[in-house]
């Protein structure tokens, strides 16, 4: 009789289990690669803070504060609107500097940039104005609120109105 000589059983498991492991972590590595998504690293730190003193039912002014990005182009910015249950995105126009929903309806959103420190970029200091423009158009009230967000950062800033 022949005698057939292999690995011993424990050094056959032993290598059964780090093939195993090895299979497995390149697996893992290269799904984990695969589906996920790549995000932005930049995060958005900016408060947007109601003015009181100088907003009514139909325009409302908030005060900036940020410290992520330090200050950023206007064109950057998004604005959106909740109001009455429903959220409206604004469009932002560099002939007027303004962002805007006008449609061909009897009213419509405007925010205005009022750049305090006149470096036209948004930075802390500067303020956002919100109107609402036109004929039978329904006012604002407490607990409708502004979302600022900005291209290329993660977040979004909202600002509460109090009337």
């Amino acid at each position: 009789m022949k005698k057939e000589e292999g690995v011993t059983p424990i050094i056959g498991i032993l290598l059964i289990v780090a093939i195993t492991i090895i299979l497995v972590t390149t697996i893992y590595f290269f799904a984990t690669s695969y589906f996920n998504t790549p995000y932005m690293t930049n995060q958005l730190m900016c408060t947007l803070t109601m003015e009181p003193q100088a907003s009514n039912s139909t325009d409302v002014f908030f005060t900036i504060e940020m410290s992520s990005p330090q200050q950023i182009d206007v064109s950057m910015v998004k604005i959106g609107v909740f109001h009455g249950g429903k959220y409206t995105m604004l469009n932002y126009s560099s002939s007027t500097g303004t962002w805007s929903n006008n449609t061909q309806g009897t009213w419509h959103y405007e925010a205005i940039f009022h750049d305090n420190n006149n470096n036209k970029k948004l930075d802390s200091g500067d303020e956002i104005e919100i109107k609402i423009i036109g004929t039978n158009a329904p006012h604002f009230s407490s607990g409708d609120s502004i979302r600022l967000s900005i291209v290329g950062y993660n977040g979004v800033a909202t600002g509460y109105i109090k009337l």
